[in-house]
């Protein structure tokens, strides 16, 4: 038939798989054509998680945001999240990172079967923040240095 293009089945595949959208669609792209590796190189992706995600997971996310080499997402454990914690969020991660030791455990307690092979981290950032609070923002890109690549200027995009 003209006009029709045939994909093999590997390839296929490849093109079903279900990913969330991208909050940065540069990330899965090379910038210039000399750039691009002979495989799309994925960002790390980090799920930040506190219990309403109203002010600390979401500030968290709005930092990251725009950073070339991760892609974020944020959720609340509790039900009256703004944004509740799904399955799916916890499937898509790659990295969980907590804000408090209670939310660790919660998040055990309510997800333990999705968890398995999940690396999930502790902050210990307390909830004494408004949302973008400076301070927040700096305590939030110094706990999250070791896991978030910095620029050459040794800070993330938000200043």
């Amino acid at each position: 038939m003209r006009g029709v293009n045939c994909i093999a089945a590997s390839d296929l595949s490849k093109l079903c798989q279900w990913h969330p959208p991208a909050r940065n669609p540069s990330s899965f792209l090379a910038t210039e054509e000399k750039d691009r590796p002979s495989r799309v190189k994925m960002n790390r992706r980090i799920l930040f998680v506190c219990s309403r995600n109203k002010l600390r997971s979401p500030t968290a996310e709005a930092v990251f945001a725009d950073h070339p080499e991760v892609d974020v997402d944020s959720a609340g454990l509790n039900d009256d999240a703004v944004v509740p914690l799904s399955p799916e969020q916890i499937e898509w991660a790659d990295l969980i990172l907590v804000m408090e030791k209670r939310h660790r455990s919660k998040l055990t307690r309510k997800f333990r079967k999705y968890l398995a092979g999940k690396r999930v981290i502790v902050l210990n950032i307390p909830d004494d923040y408004d949302y973008m609070d400076p301070a927040l923002v700096d305590l939030l890109k110094r706990r999250c240095a070791q896991f978030i690549p910095q620029d050459a200027q040794g800070k993330s995009n938000h200043g």
